[in-house]
């Protein structure tokens, strides 16, 4: 039977076998919950073509499993060739073309999860974007300038892809390779990739110039097309005008970012650059390490949250000046951090987290998470933001809150989250697996179990029918406990291979830690005759209800009497005795109950056995309350008392420290008597801090009281802050801890640096975090940081405690450009300047391929400068062996940095080669040829005739082909080419000798003359034209005539071709009678024939008219007259001007003769006639 609901007072003491329980303990204090020490960033990009991995590592104990959820906590699963999970806990999305595109697999935020027995924890968001721009378009554009401006060149690339591609500049002279631009000297690059061209000359103009880009995943290169410089002169002076500014430049801390400010005036613009200091402008001056004014840039290497502000760009010449605000916003990344990252918390007591906050943009959001899952608003927990800290409050810790503990920070594109663990400390015993009643047949193995979770690790104890249980007992028990690992739970089981009828009883297992006790009792019922067991004897506290079971095993029992001596039981209602046999006695007294009592139990078949307890009864011990005084500190003296004001001797008195026994301690001396005892503390210290439990005992019970002692102690280093030195851009860390009670809050000050004495508080920014445990961490140093450090510690018990410290940078020497472009001219001389900044003594040495410098052409002087050393390499008439790389190594004790000077010498070009006629017409030539090697400025072209002076054209030196124009036709002229630079022209060219090509004649004959010699022949002459408009050899003449004397029709034009250029006269032969012709004459040759003559007019001489008058009539007027009449004949055909007519007239009569009458007119009279007579 299980006895539920009531108290056991059971006095005993028992060793229970924990089965190398200590070591078990020991070792689950080395368990850790999950922490990340890799995750994915908060935003990924990456290529279509290449794909990624999001690789996610916790470190714990045991190894923590890893799974991807997304957005929703959804777990991630596998999906064949979109994405993969792999063995190492990697999430892999392999490539894809951009049609197969999934938002929700390629573009889906994803979290990486940790989990092991303490708990479990996620990753900050990751948001996947991916780059399907497998074609894109990169531009650039020509820029125009005043010379000796700057000239600026975009590189235009797609917003989307701008963070994936890296920008590089290549610039191809005339007779030069394309080659790769290093910034430095006249060219800067900028973090945009524009390209900034210093100092430009007419010479810049026929460079062209590209933007190459490569892309950071797949590699791909790609170039833009031709830009160039357009260099103009300014007519006039101009005062500064800036034209281009970035009003608004944003990067990241520690990415490199230019602030850019490009003006246009005459003469060319000075650059100041000024920092904006709450309305006082402090100029920033050359020679900085971090930031550096470039003329129209002002470059930040790696800028920090302390370089962000408002900067002024003044543009100045001697007509005035221009100025423009531009602002630097600098951007530092979400980060969290959590204090404390574990602790151990009492069941009960209060717990904190603390989550800090840096960087970002705006408030962010702040989730708090509890094993991957979000901790919703409850009374259990409570949220506080405040000052950049996000605080969780558990007022009263319970069972269920122990695990990991997240805050999660989220911004609108960034995420960061930081991890703590809560251990559960002292915990009651708790019972969470027991055993349950059980009937059994003797013979059988049987095994009891009782699982308890507590904290420190609860002991447990068996008892059977209240007697305690010795593992280690003659009765067959085999009894063992164990924790176990992963639940941190304590593992109890009693065993038993064969079960007898003296094993049947009310089995009980207790579980004990310094928070108190659990137990937990059920029957085994063994089938067999009732059967005695030894006697009990048993002690209890006074004043308490009993439950007694009679010793007596069997199975089943029928019926139990009870008697104490030799009356039987109950005698009163304080007594009563159960179905099961169990006597119930309430609120036990010494007087009237103790004693001994017997018991018979029997079965059906009348059998029987009894049993005997021994019942002593005794008053608990009671201890009146004490404390410690308030405000004690580190050397005073102190005592505290023990009293038990009630309780039966004897009674013994043991003090406890943090629930272990009192530690031995010359400052700590106890002194008891009967019932009193006292702690009295010599001087007290820091190790006296605790918890003092008295713990009083009798035989029947035992109480405690517990007491805290605080021992105020002022500050001590635990680890003192020393001297540092450190490399320039290389981490620090000054060391500072102390302890003391209350623990000490640890700041730190620093010197100012115009006032060494004066020390300020010293707050975390991008550069440098003061740390939790109280260090000072500087991710990258630098000479800015050098100075003195103070670390001060307090506790408001004595005086502060405070360290100066030194921390020296020291700076490897180290050039602030390691490329530079220079030209000179050949036979002068140039100095070439490597200015190294670091710590003196700073070494500087000059070569050159495998030769150091040292001819009697060169010399090198060096200076000290301000922040470091200046060489000088002087080189003498300059010649084409002085063009190479000239290498500069700037050396100190801490480091050396390399510079590279690239020299080139201009030299009068050499000759164009290779003079060639591309194309050629009568009046021009296109000439080709071969460009000399070296910079050119334009090309001087010249030709002439045989008898001419040589005739100039200039050409861009850009170009190798020139057309020549204004020639003569037919003609021979020798052409060269002579190469010009900033130097001088060079040597002509080799003569090209060629000839145009012929063309038609271009004047007329000349002195035409026309004479009608017949009225059908005319006669023509002429002269022949000048020689010079003959543009060939002359083959001939033509003569070109036409009837023009009837203006009413058109007449067919006629040419008379003469093959010969010596003939100067020729006749035109059957000519209409009396026509009007016009004649010109023009000269051809093999080409063709050139412009006429002018036109000529003449008439041939007049002829017979070629018809008879037409239409005659005739009529009679009288018997002797006739009238006749006639029209004349066609104009065509009358070849002349008719002068009159003849009318022949004859009788019709035999030997008539005929007559004929003369008129000028188309009719006359005929008279004197015959009468009534024919004529014809």
């Amino acid at each position: 039977m299980v006895c539920t609901g009531h108290r056991l007072h059971i006095i005993a003491t028992t060793v229970v076998l924990l089965s190398s329980l200590h070591d078990v303990v020991a070792s689950n204090s080395h368990l850790r919950g999950p922490l990340f020490s890799q995750e994915p960033p908060p935003l990924l990009e990456y290529s279509s073509a290449s794909g990624t991995t999001l690789t996610c590592v916790a470190q714990g104990i045991p190894t923590p499993d890893i799974k991807w959820v997304d957005l929703h906590g959804k777990v991630v699963t596998y999906i064949p060739r979109l994405r993969e999970l792999l063995t190492n806990g990697s999430l892999y999305i392999p490539p894809f073309p951009p049609e197969q595109f999934t938002s929700a697999i390629h573009s889906a935020v994803y979290r990486c999860e940790a989990s092991n027995a303490m708990g479990s924890i996620v990753s900050r968001n990751v948001k996947l974007k991916p780059d399907m721009s497998s074609d894109y378009e990169i531009s650039t554009g020509n820029s125009f300038v005043l010379r000796g401006n700057i000239a600026v060149l975009p590189c235009n690339v797609p917003t989307y892809s701008h963070n994936l591609l890296l920008i590089a500049w290549l610039r191809e002279g005339v007779s030069e390779a394309r080659s790769l631009i290093h910034s430095g000297g006249r060219y800067a690059i900028t973090t945009a990739g524009a390209l900034h061209i210093r100092d430009t000359s007419m010479e810049d103009s026929y460079i062209r110039y590209y933007c190459q880009t490569t892309h950071k995943l797949t590699g791909e290169r790609k170039i833009s097309p031709p830009s160039q410089v357009m260099v103009s002169e300014a007519e006039g002076n101009i005062s500064p005008r800036i034209e281009q500014t970035t009003p608004t430049s944003k990067v990241k801390v520690g990415s490199s970012a230019d602030l850019v400010c490009v003006s246009q005036a005459s003469p060319p613009a000075t650059y100041r650059w000024y920092k904006n200091r709450d309305g006082v402008l402090t100029e920033i001056r050359q020679g900085g390490i971090l930031v550096r004014p470039m003329e129209s840039i002002l470059h930040f290497v790696r800028p920090q949250q302390t370089d962000a502000g408002r900067y002024v760009c003044v543009a100045s010449n001697i007509l005035g000046e221009d100025r423009r605000e531009l602002e630097l916003l600098v951007e530092t990344p979400l980060r969290a951090f959590m204090q404390p990252l574990q602790q151990v918390v009492d069941v009960g007591s209060a717990a904190w987290f603390n989550c800090t906050i840096e960087g970002g943009r705006e408030t962010p959001t702040v989730t708090w998470l509890k094993d991957s899952q979000v901790i919703s608003g409850s009374s259990s927990t409570n949220n506080i933001f405040q000052h950049n800290i996000a605080a969780l409050q558990i007022p009263s810790v319970t069972r269920s809150d122990r695990g990991m503990y997240q805050c999660l920070v989220t911004e609108q594109e960034d995420s960061a989250q930081a991890t703590g663990q809560l251990m559960l400390g002292a915990v009651s015993p708790d019972l969470q697996q027991s055993f349950v009643e059980q009937t059994l047949n003797p013979g059988l193995p049987i095994s009891l179990q009782c699982v308890v979770s507590g904290n420190p690790p609860p002991k447990i104890s068996w008892f059977l029918d209240n007697t305690p249980l010795s593992p280690r007992s003659s009765s067959g028990y085999v009894i063992g406990s164990h924790v176990d690992p992963s639940s941190e739970m304590v593992i109890s089981h009693l065993n038993v291979s064969s079960v007898g009828v003296h094993h049947g009883g009310v089995y009980t297992c207790i579980a004990r830690n310094i928070l108190g006790s659990v137990h937990h009792s059920a029957s085994l019922n063994v089938y067999g005759p009732p059967t005695p067991r030894s006697a009990q004897n048993l002690t209890v506290v006074s004043g308490e209800d009993l439950y007694l079971r009679c010793p007596v095993s069997g199975h089943p029992i029928s019926s139990t009497s009870w008697q104490r001596g030799s009356v039987l039981l109950p005698l009163s209602e304080k007594q009563q005795v159960f179905s099961n046999g169990t006597l119930y006695i309430k609120e036990v007294d010494g007087d009237s109950d103790k004693g001994q009592y017997s018991c018979v139990a029997r079965n059906i078949q009348g059998q029987s056995a009894s049993g005997y307890v021994f019942l002593n009864i005794m008053k608990p011990p009671v201890i009146t309350p004490f404390s410690f005084l308030d405000n004690l500190q580190q050397g005073n003296r102190a005592h505290v008392s023990c009293s038990i004001t009630s309780g039966d001797l004897p009674i013994t008195i043991v003090w406890h420290k943090d629930g272990k026994p009192l530690p031995n301690d010359p400052d700590v001396q106890e002194q008891q008597m009967l019932f009193l005892s006292t702690l009295m503390f010599k001087k007290l210290s820091a190790r006296h801090t605790g918890l003092y439990t008295c713990v009083v005992s009798n035989e029947a019970s035992s109480s405690n009281y517990t007491a805290k002692l605080v021992v105020k102690v002022p500050p001590t280093w635990t680890v003192v802050p020393k001297d540092t030195v450190v490399l320039y851009q290389q981490s620090a860390v000054i060391d500072c801890q102390a302890s003391g009670n209350p623990q000490p809050r640890i700041y730190w000050t620093r010197a100012r640096e115009e006032a060494p004495n004066e020390f300020i508080p010293l707050d975390s920014d991008s550069r440098l975090l003061i740390s939790a445990n109280g260090s000072v961490v500087i991710r990258s140093a630098d000479p800015l940081h050098e100075g003195f450090y103070s670390c001060n510690a307090e506790n408001a018990i004595g005086k502060v405690l405070t360290k100066v410290v030194t921390l020296k940078v020291n700076v490897p020497a180290h050039f602030r450009m390691r490329s530079l472009n220079e030209s000179g001219l050949a036979g002068q001389s140039i100095t070439l300047a490597c200015e190294a900044d670091g710590d003196s003594p700073i070494r500087i040495t000059w070569n050159y391929g495998d030769y150091l410098t040292g001819s009697q052409q060169q010399t090198i002087q060096s200076r000290r400068t301000q922040t470091g050393i200046s060489s000088h390499l002087r080189l003498e008439r300059l010649s084409r062996s002085h063009a190479k790389a000239y290498h500069c190594r700037a050396t100190n004790d801490f480091g050396s940095d390399d510079m590279m000077i690239y020299l080139s010498v201009k030299e009068p070009p050499d000759p164009p080669e290779d003079l060639t006629v591309a194309e050629l017409g009568s009046r021009w030539m296109r000439i080709d040829w071969v460009p000399s090697t070296g910079q050119v400025l334009h090309h001087l072209v010249q030709f002439r005739g045989s008898q001419d002076h040589w005739v100039n054209i200039t050409v861009p030196g850009t170009s190798n082909t020139a057309r020549l124009t204004g020639l003569k036709p037919s003609t021979e002229y020798s052409v060269r080419v002579i190469a010009v630079n900033d130097v001088g022209p060079g040597s002509a060219s080799k003569i090209l000798d060629a000839s145009t090509m012929k063309e038609a004649p271009s004047e007329p004959p000349t002195n035409v003359l026309i004479d009608n010699v017949s009225y059908q022949s005319i006669a023509v002459h002429w002269k022949p034209p000048p020689v010079s408009s003959w543009n060939g050899d002359l083959v001939g003449y033509q003569i070109i005539y036409r009837d023009i004397s009837n203006t009413d029709t058109i007449t067919q034009t006629r040419v008379k071709t003469i093959q010969s250029k010596h003939k100067t006269d020729y006749v035109l032969n059957k000519l209409k009678y009396y026509t009007k012709y016009e004649i010109t004459v023009r000269v051809f040759n093999q080409i063709g024939a050139g412009p006429a003559s002018s036109p000529q007019f003449v008439n041939t001489l007049e002829g017979v008219p070629e018809d008879p008058p037409r239409g005659i009539r005739c009529n009679a007027l009288s018997s002797q007259s006739l009238r006749i009449r006639w029209e004349p004949p066609l104009a065509s055909r009358r070849n002349g001007i008719i002068q009159g007519y003849k009318t022949f007239y004859k009788s019709m009569r035999l030997n008539s003769k005929s007559d004929f009458q003369k008129t000028t007119n188309l009719e006359t009279n005929l008279h004197s006639l015959n009468k009534y007579t024919n004529y014809r």
